[in-house]
């Protein structure tokens, strides 16, 4: 979906362009993904500003290059508190769901940072609401934390005919820092992880060990996905933003959605590689550090269209081939699950109540109680098969590749999204963040005695 040659040196580049006369170097996979975004979204006019090469590489890496708008001088901003309110919007308009932060008894938690959510769903009848579950949100990173974010389950939810209902309790682990502003990246994997932490939280089944997502691994991964879809919807991202100017912030949102599509096709050939490489280390016996080396660089080659190098040694970073052994290849069938699901649901309008409420009955309430073929059946009307699923996969890349072709060809890459967004007043933020008591960053834990 990208068109390149080699030059003479074997470096990738750019088609001349029509209107210009340059060409620009891809020297690996990093450049492709981080920098290249920032320079064909340089300019919105016809002809785009020719990079200098005074960018600082290092800040434009942790900003992921994703953040900056057309001028270079402002972009989304998103904290922790203006993502949350974004999101309780989101889950009311189009679940049917709500979340506060509520307060914690003393000993409850295991740093004074952690948020304790509630969660809630109204009733479409009544219009009442009543408590679905709680959720711990640990947002900052200290010492001795985990690096990465993650979501686990400490107690699930059932709900069994002459037993009383057991309300689940989940915990979503992230590595923001205190009082700097999230990157898209940071947003969507908030987003991902969120995703499970609905699944749990809406799980009710008759047994606590089919709940959330205690179910296969192929279908675990889906709910997380479809999150990633509606955090790169331009109408979304103006919910998470903190920015004050309605239509500058609209304008900036639909600017970094479709950042956010270009090269899907490289994040997706990498995908399609480790979960090859990941098959094949589980499936061959006996492995040895030559063969598995080289079953790595095989499934590069087979699938990527960026050479590897045959000095790296990239799959010793893969800890989802321990945890997820033998089922990596989990997370593209998700992926193309979720975006058929995207397509036929919410594409047209991320805000539909009546598509929200259908998914969250059809599929996020039952756990591994129905068998994934059957929910999907029951939710689409029909059970997908392999064609269905790739073309899911393939729209979504042709629509990424037409948002490059209009950067390239210096027509606006602006959507035609007319919906309601976000609201032109400011929203009120809640205390999602807890006031460090010494005025700090990062406050040690305090002893707490249990109750």
């Amino acid at each position: 979906h990208v068109r390149t040659r080699l030059d003479g040196q074997g470096r990738y580049v750019l088609p001349n362009s029509a209107k210009e006369d340059r060409d620009l170097e891809f020297t690996d996979v990093t450049y492709l993904q981080l920098e290249l975004p920032r320079v064909l979204c340089s300019d919105s006019s016809a002809t785009a500003r020719q990079n200098d090469g005074t960018e600082n590489t290092e800040a434009a890496k942790q900003d992921n290059g994703e953040n900056l708008d057309s001028d270079g001088d402002e972009s989304l901003t998103f904290t922790v508190g203006s993502v949350m309110d974004g999101l309780d919007q989101l889950l009311q308009r189009t679940f049917g769901l709500r979340m506060h932060p509520v307060p914690v008894s003393r000993g409850e938690v295991w740093h004074d940072s952690v948020v304790k959510v509630a969660m809630e769903r109204k009733h479409a009848k009544t219009g009442d609401w009543s408590h679905v579950g709680h959720l711990y949100c640990d947002f900052f990173s200290r010492v001795n934390k985990e690096g990465g974010d993650s979501h686990y389950t400490i107690r699930c939810g059932f709900n069994r005919p002459g037993h009383p209902p057991q309300s689940p309790l989940s915990v979503l682990s992230c590595n923001s820092h205190r009082n700097t502003p999230l990157n898209i990246a940071m947003v969507r994997t908030f987003f991902h992880e969120f995703g499970h932490g609905l699944h749990s939280m809406l799980g009710q089944p008759e047994y606590q060990h089919t709940a959330g997502t205690r179910c296969s691994n192929d279908f675990a991964e889906v709910p997380s996905e479809l999150m990633e879809y509606f955090c790169g919807h331009e109408a979304v991202l103006a919910l998470l933003a903190d920015n004050k100017e309605v239509a500058r912030r609209h304008q900036l949102a639909a600017q970094l959605a479709s950042r956010q599509q270009l090269f899907q096709a490289l994040d997706l050939q990498e995908q399609i590689a480790v979960a090859r490489y990941d098959l094949e280390v589980h499936c061959r016996a006996p492995p040895c550090q030559e063969w598995i080396e080289g079953w790595y660089h095989e499934a590069q080659r087979r699938h990527c269209s960026v050479p590897v190098s045959m000095d790296c040694s990239a799959h010793l970073r893969m800890s989802h081939i321990a945890s997820y052994g033998a089922t990596y290849y989990s997370y593209p069938w998700a992926l193309a699950t979720a975006a058929l699901i995207w397509n036929e649901l919410f594409a047209a309008d991320p805000f539909s109540l009546e598509a929200g409420q259908r998914y969250r009955d059809t599929i996020l309430s039952h756990g591994n109680s129905v068998a994934p073929s059957d929910m999907l059946a029951n939710l689409l009307g029909r059970t997908p098969d392999v064609d269905d699923l790739v073309s899911a996969l393939v729209s979504e890349l042709d629509k990424g590749n037409a948002r490059l072709q209009a950067i390239w060809d210096g027509r606006s890459p602006d959507s035609d999204w007319t919906g309601a967004g976000a609201s032109g007043k400011m929203k009120r933020q809640r205390r999602w963040v807890p006031r460090d008591r010494r005025g700090g960053s990062g406050s040690r834990r305090r002893p707490a005695r249990l109750e």
